[in-house]
């Protein structure tokens, strides 16, 4: 114990507390750690938003795909910007769609892979393509969801290197999904990009339905078969008089069969009693 800390002990109005830390120092502390919080916000603020200077190349992690999309207008790959969020790293932003891309091996079915990618992709409301139909040319499909704008356009390329299937496994697929109110006018490039020629017409008449569920019962496009309307609930009819008269038939009838039970029960109780007294 130090000569001080004994002093204490003897004295304690010898005790004094340290120096109080000048205000300077707290001032400076603040500042800082709010000139840590507002400079970031001021530079997204200030600094110009990442122009779309990027190829949409179709790819998929782990096989050798790198597809161009060709922009029709130009006649070169397309240019868009590169969606950094996505999980499976081939995303692009085009203005009013979103193209995407997975890889699909060791399937056993195909159309149930084109529409798991779908669900797998897209960012839509809809949580179950089940019902969405595949339509194949070849080894390239297309599949439109009437109930969101969301397309998934398929090849099946026996020549993809990657991968880990097997020799007996199918040939490995390349999903794109492309999503959003344009998605229709971008599905003709990918389309050609995964090596389709024209879209066949039965599905090139399913694009217009992309995210319209009420194309098909009687409206713009009538030709279209549509979903029936479970709005529709045919009449019911009203059957109270005749079960008020069943239940009426029925209480009589437990009543009836309450009367000849209660019967028979003092009929045996009266014979019982007789031979007990004889």
């Amino acid at each position: 114990m130090s000569p001080g800390e004994r002093a204490a002990i003897a004295d304690p109005r010898a005790w004094r507390p340290g120096p109080v830390p000048p205000y300077r120092a707290w001032w400076l502390l603040a500042g800082l750690l709010a000139l840590t919080l507002i400079v970031p916000f001021v530079l997204d603020l200030v600094l110009p938003e990442a122009d779309a200077d990027d190829e949409v190349v179709l790819s998929a992690e782990g096989f050798d795909w790198e597809l161009p999309v060709e922009d029709p207008a130009t006649g070169e790959t397309m240019i868009c910007a590169a969606d950094m969020e996505s999980l499976s790293g081939a995303a692009y932003n085009c203005g009013g769609a979103r193209i995407d891309a997975l890889a699909a091996e060791g399937y056993r079915d195909a159309d149930r892979s084109v529409r798991r990618a779908m669900r797998a992709l897209s960012q839509a409301a809809v949580s179950d393509f089940a019902d969405v139909e595949v339509h194949w040319d070849g080894r390239v499909g297309v599949a439109v969801s009437p109930e969101e704008p969301v397309i998934g356009v398929a090849m099946i390329d026996p020549d993809a290197r990657g991968g880990g299937a097997g020799a007996d496994d199918p040939d490995p697929m390349l999903v794109a999904v492309v999503e959003g109110d344009d998605a229709a006018r971008l599905v003709a490039p990918v389309w050609r990009a995964l090596g389709g020629g024209e879209i066949p017409a039965e599905a090139r008449a399913l694009l217009s339905t992309a995210g319209r569920p009420e194309v098909g019962r009687g409206g713009e496009d009538a030709g279209q078969p549509g979903r029936p309307d479970r709005s529709e609930v045919p009449d019911i009819p009203d059957l109270s008089d005749h079960w008020g008269s069943f239940y009426d038939a029925a209480g009589a009838g437990v009543r009836h069969a309450g009367v000849n039970r209660a019967g028979v029960n003092r009929a045996g109780t009266a014979a019982v009693a007789g031979e007990v007294r004889a």
